[in-house]
């Protein structure tokens, strides 16, 4: 009986621990952008995070270009 009693409170708390998740996964944000986010398909949410990744690497890649060109430019101009 006792393990019976066990099971059926290991089960609840399953259930509990189910809802909590099922809620959280309702509410997920971006964490770059802050936008709700669609968890029911997984490959949008990655899709999402690269693009912002991507986004900041162009960014950085250019501000790194721009650099390198100027310094160029001021040691040929000097």
């Amino acid at each position: 009986m006792r393990s019976l009693e066990r099971k059926r409170t290991e089960i609840e708390k399953l259930r509990a621990e189910k809802l909590i998740y099922k809620e959280a996964l309702a509410t997920a944000t971006c964490p770059n952008c802050g936008e709700p986010t669609d968890i029911g398909e997984i490959m949008l949410f990655d899709e999402h995070h690269l693009r912002h990744e991507n986004a900041r690497l162009r960014e950085e890649l250019a501000a790194f270009g721009n650099n390198i060109h100027n310094s160029n430019k001021i040691a040929f101009d000097g």
